[in-house]
């Protein structure tokens, strides 16, 4: 009886681990980008799950060589909850560095750098996949204050025409 229960008890530990190791820590590679040349390699992957309900997405990007890893810089995507994919990331190739701009609805764009000497940097961008993110609260406000009947279609580089 007492080695029924054990077993019991392991099988569900075993099972509860197994859970919480793909929810929070198992590695899901989501897009792989080489440079130009073949020698630098950066991958864009998720860590676990991302949080429920509605929560942040764990990623990190990792930079390669042929020898291993150069450099690994490690953020979250506010994304409604949404899993990681690869329209989410912008990869740039320069002399000595890679940039991804990564993008979610819920912030603004992060554009990552990752050196080839192994240091890393990021920068706060005022964009929000690729759109200005400052005329898109502006035109949001400007919405709410005047209603729809203010707006017309984009004319001659104006974004937005209020009415009388």
């Amino acid at each position: 009886m007492f080695g029924m229960v054990a077993f019991f008890n392991i099988s569900m530990m075993i099972l509860a681990g197994s859970f919480i190791y793909t929810a929070r820590y198992k590695i899901h590679d989501v897009a792989s980008y080489t440079s130009p040349d073949e020698k630098y390699e950066l991958l864009f992957q998720q860590i676990g799950d991302a949080d429920w309900p509605f929560g942040h997405t764990h990623a990190r990007l990792v930079l390669k060589d042929e020898v291993g890893t150069i450099a690994k810089y490690s953020f979250d995507i506010a994304n409604d909850g949404a899993n990681a994919s690869s329209d989410l990331c912008q990869v740039t190739w320069k002399a000595a560095q890679v940039e991804a701009v990564i993008s979610g609805e819920e912030q603004n764009d992060t554009q990552y750098v990752l050196f080839f000497n192994g240091k890393t940097d990021s920068n706060q961008l005022d964009t929000n996949n690729g759109c200005a993110w400052s005329s898109r609260k502006k035109t949001d406000r400007l919405f709410e204050e005047f209603g729809p009947h203010c707006f017309t279609e984009p004319r001659e580089g104006n974004l937005i025409e209020i009415g009388s």
